[in-house]
């Protein structure tokens, strides 16, 4: 997880810099799938006094940005009431994220999801191979013979590239792009 503090106006020593970086790594315990955070704290100077100290945070989440603010008369008090704002939408995009997994066909486990969630994904391994224009049947009829589960071609009627894939059900699915 990157973390990255700054201020605007304003100097963060290294006291609430070292509160900080604390509070932000125990995010992970409510979703371990944290790409970045970053951590603004800001001041408002106004001509009476004092003025307002702001802190905003913005979470980088497996496809999502999650983000709150806060402003009172402290910094400590600010990203205090900041962080618990966003451990609620951590919380929140967690459970929508295991909803869906039950919704559909995966059936994950919460741990199995926080760790798919966690794992990068690498290319392992590159395959090149030379594109020719076929029906829909000899693609089918070219994944069955190369025993695969999914087939890049070249679609001889609309000149474009289809995809076909085995459905669970046995059936073949064709993935057409839009545009």
């Amino acid at each position: 997880m990157q973390v990255r503090i700054k201020g605007s106006n304003c100097e963060v020593d290294e006291r609430l810099r070292a509160d900080t970086e604390k509070k932000v790594s125990h995010l992970t315990h409510f979703f371990p799938g944290i790409i970045s955070v970053d951590v603004e704290f800001s001041q408002n100077s106004s001509r009476r006094g004092g003025g307002s100290r702001k802190v905003e945070i913005t979470l980088g989440v497996s496809g999502s940005i999650l983000r709150c603010e806060e402003s009172s008369t402290s910094f400590r008090s600010s990203f205090d009431v900041a962080i618990g704002k966003i451990e609620r939408q951590l919380r929140k995009h967690r459970d929508k994220l295991y909803q869906r997994s039950r919704a559909g066909k995966n059936h994950a486990v919460p741990e199995e999801l926080e760790r798919l969630i966690q794992e990068e994904a690498a290319v392992v391994k590159v395959s090149r191979f030379n594109i020719k224009p076929m029906t829909q049947d000899e693609a089918i009829t070219e994944m069955n013979i190369l025993g695969r589960d999914f087939y890049v071609f070249m679609n001889a009627e609309s000149n474009r590239i289809n995809a076909l894939y085995k459905q669970d059900d046995g059936g073949v699915g064709l993935m057409i792009p839009d545009g």
